[in-house]
């Protein structure tokens, strides 16, 4: 399944764009560096700065990638984690539905099984009544 993951900022630039951007750059570079050193110093589009331009936007796109791919591998490692306790949570209320006597007691499973019950999320969803 796949995940998305939004964060409240309006891009100015797809990851396309970004992609097209550089390429032409480093396409520009490249016919800058074959005119030769008079038009590598145009007034506002010197070689060096431009260069630095470049490699700079590169450096950022291979920065956020880099932070996706942590991403992912934390999602792959909560997943892992996650499916243990899911089980072990589950049985403990089935053990302890089947231990606990007496209404008081049996009100305690309600911190269980509450509001916040398993596959609940944050949002409040409905509660799970105790294994039979």
């Amino acid at each position: 399944m796949s995940t998305r993951i939004e964060i409240p900022y309006d891009r100015t630039h797809t990851d396309a764009d970004l992609q097209a951007i550089t390429s032409r750059s480093a396409a520009t570079l490249n016919v800058m560096q074959q005119l030769g050193v008079d038009y590598q110093t145009l007034p506002g589009y010197k070689m060096v700065d431009y260069q630095a331009e470049a490699d700079a936007l590169e450096a950022d796109m291979a920065a956020i990638n880099s932070l996706m791919e942590q991403i992912r591998l934390k999602l792959i490692t909560a997943d892992a984690k996650a499916r243990p306790l899911e089980a072990k949570n589950k049985g403990s209320l089935k053990a302890l539905s089947g231990l606990l006597t007496g209404n008081a007691q049996q009100s305690l499973l309600a911190q269980i099984t509450g509001p916040t019950a398993q596959g609940g999320g944050s949002g409040g969803g409905a509660t799970t009544p105790p294994p039979a």
